[in-house]
This record gives structure tokens, sequence and C-alpha cells, in this order.
């Protein structure tokens, strides 16, 4: 209730506290639609949650507190490229068969890699090591369907074990 009523105002100035806490996903989304288009609107708006991925989606400016202090502040981009481990670049690999690429991966003892619902995913440290990886894939006669960079995630980055 305390919701809609923040949003019936025209204020410069929003603070939401933890909006979509006990509320229902449609609700939730809902909600955070509202927050985008008041936001679009240019109010000012300080949002407080544990959902990370609702900060991600709506957030300019990040702080990430953890007992009180502040571990992480800046932009979603900011954050995102922060990284605890090398910088490497994930890509997901869709072969037209998994089966043959993964028998080609063990026996030559390319990048780390792991198989998931039928995808590859691959870290790569520069964009030469992955042309060079997918030259080799040519060469062998391995057909990709498709390939993209893997979406990193707020909560990947925040919470990456060190």
């Amino acid at each position: 209730m305390n919701f809609i009523q923040a949003c019936l105002g025209d204020y410069d100035t929003f603070i939401f506290d933890e909006p979509t806490s006990g509320v229902d996903v449609e609700s939730a989304v809902i909600m955070m639609k509202i927050i985008k288009e008041i936001k679009s609107r240019g109010a000012a708006i300080l949002l407080t949650s544990h959902n990370i991925e609702e900060l991600q989606e709506a957030s300019d400016y990040i702080y990430f507190i953890n007992q009180g202090v502040i571990e992480q502040a800046g932009t979603v981009k900011e954050i995102l490229s922060y990284s605890r481990h090398d910088a490497t670049v994930e890509y997901v690999l869709v072969p037209q068969s998994i089966e043959k690429m993964a028998a080609y991966l063990d026996e030559s003892a390319e990048n780390d890699y792991y198989i998931h619902e039928n995808v590859i995913v691959m870290a790569f440290s520069n964009i030469n090591a992955m042309n060079c990886f997918l030259k080799s894939l040519v060469f062998n006669n391995i057909i990709l369907i498709e390939i993209y960079q893997s979406n990193k995630k707020l909560k990947d980055v925040l919470f990456a074990a060190d």
C-alpha cells in the first residue's frame, strides 16, 4: 500500500526500502517497471534490496554493504568489470555436435571448459586466444551454431570465491 501511495506523487526523489520483499513474482516485476518508469522521468531513486538481480536491472550506481562496511561501490558496469580473478571473458559455444566438440576438447587439451545444458562455456584471456581456438575448430571440421559472450551477473562478481 505504501508503495502505491509513494508512486502517486510527483516527486523529484523517491526512497524505496526493499519494495518487492514479500510480494509475489508478478507483483515484483510490475513494481520494478514502475520504479524504472519513475526513474525515466528524471527522479532520483534510493533503492535498498537484497535482490541483486533487481539492483543490476534498475540501478545506475550501487553500494554493496556487508556488515555495515561499503565493500564495493560504482556503476553496474564498473562493478561488473571488477574481478577477483584473472581478466578472462567467458563465451558460450553452441556446437552442432556437443559430443564431437567435447571429444576434441578432451583430446586437444585446449582451454578449461564446462558443459552446461548442451552448450560449452569457455574462458579466453584475450581475443587472439579465442580466434586461434575458433580456427582450430574450423580445421577440425567442428561446426558452431552460435557463439556469444556470457552475461556476467552482479552476484557472481560480488560473491566470487577468492
